[in-house]
């Protein structure tokens, strides 16, 4: 995300092409082309986007890793107009690996403070 911006060209490199992502959106899909079609909704939503890596823990094939998010707030978010708007979240995920890639991966991004950020309380329906 740091230098790709929602380049989603180097998935096959690093994503097993069954790898399985679970995550908050689970309408969205859990395969990898549902994976890369979540990282361009978020590169289309916020420019400047960040991702510090805060704290990583390995064991056997997984990897638990906690981020700050940030980005500038300059596209639609799920039906949320642009606000301008600078964000800072945080998000945990677990990731299996296997055979060098990722296998499967757990995300847990905090949304409630993402929207506080923006400016609006809820998702619209």
């Amino acid at each position: 995300m740091n230098e790709g911006q929602g380049d989603v060209s180097k998935f096959e490199k690093y994503v097993a092409s069954d790898a399985i992502l679970h995550n908050a959106y689970p309408a969205a899909g859990s395969d990898i082309n549902a994976w890369k079609d979540r990282v361009r909704m978020f590169a289309a939503a916020f420019s400047k986007i960040h991702v510090t890596i805060e704290d990583q823990i390995a064991e056997g094939d997984k990897v638990v890793t906690r981020t700050i998010f940030g980005g500038t707030h300059t596209g639609s978010f799920r039906g949320i107009p642009a606000t301008g708007r600078r964000i800072a979240v945080d998000e945990i995920q677990i990731t299996r690996m296997k055979d060098g890639k990722v296998a499967e991966r757990w995300s847990l991004l905090d949304v409630p403070n993402l929207l506080k950020q923006i400016g609006v309380d809820r998702i619209p329906s």
